[in-house]
């Protein structure tokens, strides 16, 4: 079996501990979204399977995730910036072991995360259901599709409450014979992403008509936050 660490880096990317913020029903301008306050603190649990049909095996790991606002800094423009920590374990008795790190920027427009060297505009604001972007404008990736919001005002489960107001961002969602590209992220207000999916499975079948499946699947799905 592959080292953990070896699929983290491949994979890129993403309540005990609540604190309750009023619901005020209106998030239209959408910042409430993407929040940027030091301390803010989200777990993830990460559930990944790795098919890989050249050797015949499929891999799944389970680990959790930890992205924290560590500091804020001002960048060379004057934007003010936020310093975003990324931490793993395998066991909630394991030690964090830290990752890497980027940072956030939010704009009047825009919240964009860097990470691993790469600018993905992940919202834009105000938040409606014609809205649509580039996220990957800053990167080289030309051939990805653009990004709209759906399910606005939604309600979302997760493992331990109900979060209401939700957004969805669909990153991708492309579907056919061959292949199955579909990535999504579900954001709560006051606390950000609650939710994410990636899969991206080669779907082809051999010469005997036997499925032959290539890829990854990816959900993030946060178990505790700290606001």
């Amino acid at each position: 079996m592959r080292s953990i660490t070896y699929i983290i880096c491949a994979l890129v990317i993403l309540s005990a501990c609540k604190k309750t913020e009023p619901d005020k029903g209106n998030y239209a301008a959408g910042y409430e979204y993407f929040p940027v306050n030091k301390g803010h603190e989200l777990i993830y649990e990460v559930d990944s399977i790795v098919y890989d049909d050249f050797n015949g095996s499929v891999d799944t790991f389970t680990y959790l995730c930890k992205e924290i606002i560590a500091d804020t800094f001002s960048g060379i423009d004057g934007q003010i910036n936020q310093r975003i920590e990324w931490y793993y374990r395998q066991h909630d008795t394991d030690a964090w072991e830290f990752f890497h790190a980027g940072f956030s920027t939010l704009t009047q427009f825009t919240a964009e995360v860097t990470q691993q060297n790469e600018k993905i505009i992940r919202l834009i604001f105000p938040v409606n259901s014609s809205a649509s972007w580039n996220g990957y404008a800053y990167t080289t990736h030309t051939d990805k599709p653009e990004f709209y919001y759906d399910n606005i005002g939604s309600s979302y489960q997760g493992i331990n409450e109900l979060f209401v107001n939700t957004i969805t961002v669909v990153e991708q969602s492309d579907s056919n014979l061959i292949e199955l590209m579909e990535k999504n992220r579900v954001y709560a207000p006051y606390i950000g992403m609650v939710y994410s999916r990636n899969d991206s499975l080669n779907t082809q079948f051999d010469r005997g008509g036997q499925p032959k499946i290539n890829g990854l699947r990816l959900r993030y799905k946060l178990s505790a936050y700290i606001k």
